[in-house]
């Protein structure tokens, strides 16, 4: 029955996704240099690694009680320090770019408007790949929006009106609808960008390339059973799905890319604390299973919160 369920911990692992920008003081904004212009180029990555290496980073844990790692939801970073949320009502996925001006997702239609809120809007861009899951960052200081895309390994840059947008594919463009209901469907779903953030000088994605069977394969075969429904990790359990973090301009240009090493199970909920060189990872690694209408849902809690130093 296993290999048959529906993937509801896909499901799951997009609803906490955080799609949180960071806020910046307009002091902040003044100080950044001038981009070079964008340009509507599609840049294609296909079977190459543009990164010239692999960073290797060891976390530490933050200090937080079990208790109310246990209720938090979500992180962002906000006046140079990381914050905890304890609903995703906190966190904010319009982001400000004017008197009363909003830029957003329109999820039924898979379209980027810019809206006020009073309800008038305009309509900005309309994302080509469906499914359309994903992450949006907006920064107005430099005139920049990137949607990285869940289930497609691809990104887009644009400008705050879309008049260019820029493509980075490392699929060539061999895309094909590829969101299979079936968990053990011959071609499962591959999660791709689980997260994002705007940095002030640069912006960054979370990045798995696995597909949510690999994971659920890992709890029922290396996870022990520790009552109904319920599994936990052996003490010699070893994590081999690695949460990447790539590192771009914004413009595109690769920078940097990190391997977040240890047995974690990223949440997708991750910030960077560009002063201190520091990536926060949340990380959600106790499980349980409660029966749920077509099958089993998965439910997560929080273990612990990571920090990076890069």
């Amino acid at each position: 029955m296993k290999g048959k369920l529906l993937i509801l911990l896909t499901v799951l692992f997009l609803s906490i996704a955080c799609n949180f920008q960071g806020k910046k003081t307009h002091t902040e904004d003044m100080q950044k240099p001038q981009l070079p212009p964008l340009d509507s180029a599609v840049i294609n990555y296909q079977d190459k690694q543009p990164f010239d290496t692999l960073l290797h980073l060891t976390g530490e844990k933050v200090s937080v009680s079990d208790s109310l790692l246990k209720e938090i939801s979500s992180i962002s970073f906000e006046d140079n320090h990381v914050v905890l949320h304890k609903n995703f009502q906190d966190i904010i996925k319009k982001f400000p770019v004017g008197n009363d001006e909003f830029i957003c997702i329109r999820p039924y239609d898979s379209t980027i408007i810019r809206a006020t809120s009073d309800g008038d809007y305009k309509k900005i861009y309309r994302l080509k790949l469906q499914p359309n899951s994903g992450t949006l960052i907006v920064d107005t200081s430099v005139n920049r929006m990137i949607f990285a895309y869940s289930y497609y390994h691809v990104f887009q840059i644009m400008d705050l009106e879309a008049k260019t947008v820029k493509t980075i594919d490392f699929e060539g463009g061999n895309y094909k609808y590829k969101f299979a209901g079936i968990m053990d469907a011959p071609d499962p779903n591959i999660l791709y960008y689980t997260g994002a953030f705007a940095g002030n000088d640069y912006f960054y994605l979370l990045y798995w390339g696995y597909s949510p069977k690999l994971f659920w394969d890992n709890i029922y075969k290396r996870w022990q059973m520790a009552g109904r429904g319920q599994y936990v990790k052996p003490p010699n359990y070893q994590y081999d799905l690695p949460n990447i973090v790539e590192q771009y301009d914004w413009n595109g240009n690769p920078i940097n890319r990190y391997l977040l090493e240890g047995e974690n199970v990223g949440s997708g909920c991750f910030v960077v604390d560009e002063k201190e060189r520091r990536f926060y990872l949340l990380v959600s690694e106790c499980y349980k299973y409660a029966p749920f209408i077509v099958g089993m849902e998965c439910m997560a809690s929080n273990e612990s919160l990571i920090t990076y130093q890069f």
